[in-house]
């Protein structure tokens, strides 16, 4: 009935079943058709292959299936079953494969093949899902009748696979065996990350697991180093063009959970709490990590394109899109994010915070219900971290806006911070109070009077009950009562928050113009009330110190940056007239005030040019010791005089009628600096050079304005006249000026803001264009000068600030790179068309200044000369990772092209850039080149040329193939570049290897249970590939290392040096040798010729060089030890090291012998005499010479024998004891 397809519904398959088992009882059957009588088992066999053996209807393998497991079946019976049965789900409609999967995975898990069987079943849905995608592709998507069977198709499929995960999910509870094949399948799929592996249904089946308690930790760990391998191998991957060529790019994890995420709309529900603890696990082991001793960080860290960043991305991105798509989860995730940055009081919580403002950015309806969660988190704000309060509160002001009941709740929090005894709560506070000042903005004028008599609570409540009923909110008396708030606190308060209100009262001037009135009043009301302006033009200095520096009975403290008070003065105006027009400015701001303004300025500018160092109480011999009280004072005074000429300085260039009065007035400023600068020298004190004393100094500078002078001073050829020229002019005005802009960008570039006023609260729009205007301002300004930059000072500093503002953007926005680089080769001030083109012009211009810098008509570099071309290299290297970045592989090749030709045709005499554009070059042709190795050969020959061979009497002398490599800039640092590019690419194979081994392991194993693969002879010949390829590179390697090996290199370092690249060779030889003999205990395959070949030049010609290395390694060493015994006083240097010294090369004698030893138990696995080129030693030890050994033994014969016959011994002694 099976053979003719009638089995029907299958009802009388149970006594079939019975009947097997009856027969097999009997001891004696006789064939049907034949007179061959055999027992009841063999029978038994005999019904089941040929059941197996015939075509089962499609409407009844679910029967069948069933049947089987009332049959008792042997191990070679399950196999051919089994595999009948895994054939059968290409040949099933989809709507019968959850109950066929389900009787498929009982009757595996009874007979111990579950692995099997799950294997089979993940790999007929991914065939499935790729058939189905091909179609989808071919269909006309513009017919609507094809594309409504597309999307009906999918849709029924992925119902499907929801249905079968749902069967593996309730089955998993009962049946342990399928867990255990379950968590088998993912430990394997860690070190294979195949195709069927990397699928979204093989993700949901784990995310399914993970909801079993027995199996959720070790699940969700083993699904997390998935993706992490998976992110780790495509960056590995990304660095090496050989790579590329050798094996396959994995799955781009990403798009396979947003799949995953996709899915769960249609059938998939039981996977979303796996998602949800797997987007949380991502995020937690992968976010940014606490300080050294577990100290939170002072500053956001920032992102790399580094695997981890990736693997915290990819769960922020997973957290996000489930909760676009799902509303189920919304309430969940809300719930964990905030739990999540409660209890990172002490601990980074910047990526936590960055999900909940993209959420509440895009969904804030989200969040009517969670609003109690929200007041309890800001509640116990007082114990977060300042950063991550101050990342806190912007994310939330959007709820803030539109809920009275959370902005109460806000504003009651900040009161309580405000009055706390902690610092960093207060500026907390008062960062919180200035965005709420931001986020309300005025629609009319209200006077103080109106609001003097009521109290601040009354009107926060005030506030939230209009809102509540639906009218305007009265922003007005909100705005003007935390402003007076500022005023009455704030303003008493230490320098610290000081420092915050005046960085942020710029940002709340450009958001919310009409509040500039009340703004400049409290704060020139301030300046003039605590007497920090003298009014009267005879005073010098025009204001109190003791007013700006306390002093204590032990200690004297900064109590107000007045720098910083008065450059957010002037930013106040500035911003006011620039974001408004001439009439709405006079409407708001009376004239009068803002000559007042001018005129306080004017007058300090006057009378600080008239200043000594007398006149604040400076001497030379002064003390600046931060542990004694008068040693403070003088730090601080320094630098808030320092400061406070920069503000001055900054407000005569940009808020004036720029004239020649004022360019007099800035020099003379700046001659004051000078003055004090060379004060600073001569005092010779580590407090006033220090890196903090710097940063501390520039913090009134606004970025806005810098910029604006660099881009007047350096590029804007409208800007001509007499006044600019006179700066212009001044060298050391210019020379001041740029150093501090490189000490700006250094602080920029590192922290991700500006340090000056207002620099932490610009936007990223206004952050890229004042970075487009410096960098190209000093670009041009280094194109200028470029023909002679020894004749200019700036020259050098121009071309490292332009090097600043390009990695900043490539830290901080590496999405605007393309952008960045448009505007900064543009001519204009206008904002360019971005075009990757224009990094590749970048480029050659930076190349052809290489090649011309070194061209033999310059030679020998100046100094200056040197310092240019190693900065230029470094910025050829950043862009050549730009475009790696941007998947720019033209401009790659064309680098790579550029860097071989300069090693090949220039000789440079300098060391530094020598070892940069070595590493230059190997970089480059190892991203998109796979001849590195015959560069690296090179390299090792022209070495061997120039310093020497260590026989004497060797005379082979091959031609020259980099003249770059030269005796004399044959340093240390050049060859850690050489070494560390040997290190790098042994890296790669052992990574490759052990791919290579995870793969074919998941492979022999699937072969040693069902049938092979139709694929397995297409994985033997990519197997015999890669091993070729490999044994070919190590091969080239190995001739650069023989070079090496007969180098006359002398130094203890150098030699260090080359004994750690003979180690790392011998130490990856291992690896290669026991991968072979695992090869062989799988019983998988064997060695190719390439190997056999490999190992014959290595045993043949390598090793004697080597040995013959570390005796002169060992020879030298002893002669330089041998002359420092001379001296007494270096014995205890001389033992340690000679300690550190022969600890290298331990390591390398050991890595040999374990090579050797590896080799002979390869060869006898192989039966291949691996060993007949090995010729072993006889100094073995590298310390016994025979020769020596002989001629000592001899004259010490000679010796004892002239003893005996000279002197007889006195027989009243001791005879000597043997």
């Amino acid at each position: 009935m099976i053979h003719n397809g009638e089995v029907g519904d299958g009802k009388w398959l149970k006594i079939f079943t019975k009947i097997v088992k009856v027969a097999e009882l009997h001891s004696s059957i006789r064939y049907e058709k034949s007179e061959d009588v055999v027992s009841g088992t063999k029978y038994k066999k005999y019904i089941v292959r040929e059941l197996c053996s015939y075509r089962w209807p499609t409407e009844s393998v679910v029967n069948l299936a069933n049947m089987f497991k009332d049959i008792k079946l042997e191990s070679d019976e399950i196999d051919s079953v089994l595999l009948k049965l895994l054939d059968q789900l290409h040949t099933i409609d989809p709507q019968q494969l959850p109950p066929y999967v389900y009787q498929l995975l009982g009757l595996s898990s009874s007979c111990g093949k579950v692995e099997i069987a799950l294997l089979g079943v993940l790999k007929h849905f991914v065939s499935l899902d790729e058939k189905l995608a091909e179609e989808e592709h071919s269909m006309n998507i513009d017919s609507e009748n094809s594309l409504n069977m597309s999307v009906t198709s999918t849709n029924e499929l992925r119902s499907v696979e929801g249905t079968v995960l749902l069967y593996i999910s309730n089955t998993v509870r009962q049946n342990h065996a399928l867990g255990k094949g379950l968590m088998k399948i993912l430990k394997s799929a860690k070190e294979t990350l195949s195709h069927e592996v990397m699928s979204p249904f093989f993700i949901a089946l784990g995310l399914v697991l993970a909801q079993d308690s027995r199996y959720n930790e070790e699940t969700q760990t083993l699904v997390r180093l998935i993706i992490n391998k998976s992110c780790q191998d495509r960056h590995k991957m990304q660095k090496s063009k050989w790579l590329q060529e050798v094996t396959k790019f994995p799955p781009n994890v990403k798009d396979i959970l947003l799949k995953v995420v996709k899915n769960c709309r249609n059938g998939w529900e039981y996977v979303l709490s796996g998602i949800l603890d797997l987007g949380f696990n991502l995020m937690s082991c992968y976010g940014p990590k606490p300080g050294a001793f577990g100290r939170c960080m002072e500053r956001e860290i920032a992102k790399s394109h580094s695997p981890r960043q990736e693997c915290c991305d990819i769960g922020l991105t997973l957290l996000a899109a489930t909760f676009k798509t799902h509303h189920i989860t919304r309430k969940d995730i809300i719930q964990r994010v905030i739990d999540q940055i409660q209890s990172s009081s002490d601990m980074p919580a910047y990526h936590f915070i960055r999900l909940l403002k993209e959420i509440i950015k895009t969904y804030p309806y989200a969040f009517q219900q969670s609003i109690n969660q929200l007041k309890a988190l800001l509640e116990e704000m007082y114990m977060m971290h300042p950063y991550n309060a101050h990342k806190l509160l912007p994310a939330i002001m959007p709820l803030v806006k539109n809920n009275g009941a959370l902005r109460d709740s806000l504003l009651v929090v900040l009161r309580k911070l405000l009055s706390s005894r902690d610092v960093n709560c207060r500026i907390s506070a008062a960062t919180g109070f200035l965005l709420v000042v931001q986020n309300f903005p005025l629609s009319e004028i209200t006077s103080l009077s109106q609001i003097s008599s009521q109290s601040t609570q009354s009107i926060f409540s005030t506030a939230s009950t209009v809102s509540s009923q639906g009218r305007k909110v009265n922003n007005e008396l909100l705005c003007l009562e935390v402003l007076q708030t500022l005023s009455q606190h704030c303003f008493t308060q230490q320098a610290e928050v000081k420092i915050i209100i005046y960085r942020n009262l710029a940002e709340v001037v450009a958001t919310n113009p009409r509040l500039t009135p009340y703004i400049l009043d409290y704060l020139l009301n301030h300046l003039n009330t605590r007497l920090y302006y003298e009014e009267s033009e005879d005073i010098i200095p025009p204001f109190k110190l003791s007013k700006c520096i306390a002093t204590s009975a032990d200690k004297s403290v900064l109590a107000e940056p007045f720098a910083a008070l008065l450059s957010t003065i002037h930013l106040c105006v500035y911003k006011l007239r620039t974001n408004l027009n001439e009439e709405e400015f006079e409407e708001i701001l009376d004239n009068e005030v803002v000559e007042n303004i001018h005129g306080i300025f004017r007058s300090l500018t006057q009378r600080m040019c008239k200043c000594e160092l007398e006149d604040f109480l400076l001497e030379k011999d002064s003390d600046f010791s931060m542990t004694t009280k008068v040693g403070q004072r003088n730090y601080f005074t320094v630098g808030l005089v320092l400061s406070l000429y920069n503000v001055l300085i900054e407000h005569n260039f940009c808020f004036c009628n720029f004239n020649c009065e004022n360019a007099e007035g800035i020099l003379t400023l700046h001659s004051c600096v000078k003055r004090i600068q060379d004060f600073i020298q001569s005092t010779k004190s580590t407090e006033l050079t220090s890196k903090l004393f710097n940063e501390n100094q520039h913090q009134p500078v606004v970025l806005l304005h810098v910029s604006n002078l660099v881009y007047s001073l350096f590029f804007d050829d409208s800007m001509e006249g007499d006044a600019i020229d006179l700066l212009r002019r001044n060298d050391n005005f210019i020379k001041h000026f740029i150093h501090t802009m490189h000490n700006l960008l250094i602080f920029t570039k590192d922290h991700g803001y500006f340090p000056g006023i207002g620099g932490k609260r610009l936007n990223k729009k206004e952050m890229l264009s004042c970075m487009a205007r410096v960098g190209k301002s000093t670009l041009h300004k280094f194109m200028m000068e470029k023909n002679d930059p020894c004749q200019s000072p700036v020259t050098l500093l121009c071309l490292e600030c332009f090097h600043l503002t390009f990695l900043y953007v490539g830290t901080w926005h590496p999405d605007h790179m393309i952008q960045f680089t448009s505007d900064v080769i543009s001519r204009d001030d206008e904002v360019s068309q971005p075009d990757q083109h224009n990094i590749t012009m970048l480029l050659k211009r930076f190349q052809r200044l290489v090649t011309t810098y070194t061209a033999p008509d310059n030679s020998p570099l100046s100094a200056t000369h040197r310092k240019v071309v190693a900065e230029l290299t470094n910025l050829i290297s950043t862009l050549v990772t730009t475009a790696t970045n941007l998947n720019l592989s033209s401009t790659i090749e064309e680098a790579a092209k550029w860097t071989r030709k300069i090693c090949a045709d220039q000789k440079i005499d300098d060391t530094n850039s020598v070892k940069r554009i070595v590493h230059l070059v190997l970089q480059t042709n190892n991203l998109c080149s796979t001849n590195v190795d015959s560069i690296f050969y090179n390299i090792c020959s022209d070495l061997r040329n120039e310093l020497g061979s260590i026989e004497q009497s060797d005379e082979s002398q091959s031609e020259t193939k980099f003249r770059i490599v030269t005796e004399t800039n044959v340093s240390v640092t050049y060859l850690l570049v050489v070494v560390g590019h040997l290190d790098s690419v042994m890296q790669d194979m052992s990574w490759l290897i052990s791919d290579m081994k995870g793969r074919l392991g998941n492979n022999g194993s699937k072969r040693k249970d069902v049938d092979p693969d139709d694929d397995d002879e297409v994985n033997e010949e990519r197997r015999f590939f890669v091993s070729g390829s490999l044994c070919g590179r190590i091969t080239k390697i190995a001739m650069g290392l023989l070079d090496l090996a007969q180098t006359s290199a002398t130094g203890a370092a150098n030699l260090e040096q080359f004994v750690q690249a003979f180690t790392t060779f011998f130490t990856f030889l291992n690896i290669f040798s026991k991968f072979y003999i695992w090869i062989y205990s799988q019983g998988i395959g064997h060695i190719p010729s390439s190997f056999e070949k490999l190992c014959k030049f290595v045993n043949s010609d390598l090793l004697q060089y080597v040995y013959s290395f570390i005796m002169h390694v060992e020879s030298t060493q002893s002669e330089r030890l041998g002359t420092a015994k001379a001296k007494k006083d270096e014995m205890n240097v001389t033992s340690d090291k000679k300690l550190r010294e022969t600890k290298g090369v331990a390591k390398l004698i050991y890595s040999i012998e374990q090579h050797e030893k590896n080799l002979a138990l390869l060869g006898r696995r192989a039966k291949v005499d691996l060993m007949r080129h090995h010729r072993l030693t006889t100094t073995r030890d590298f310390r016994i010479m025979n020769d020596v050994i002989r001629r000592s033994r001899d004259e010490e014969e000679a010796d004892k024998d002239s003893e005996v016959d000279e002197n007889e011994e006195p027989t009243n002694k001791r005879p000597c004891l043997q």
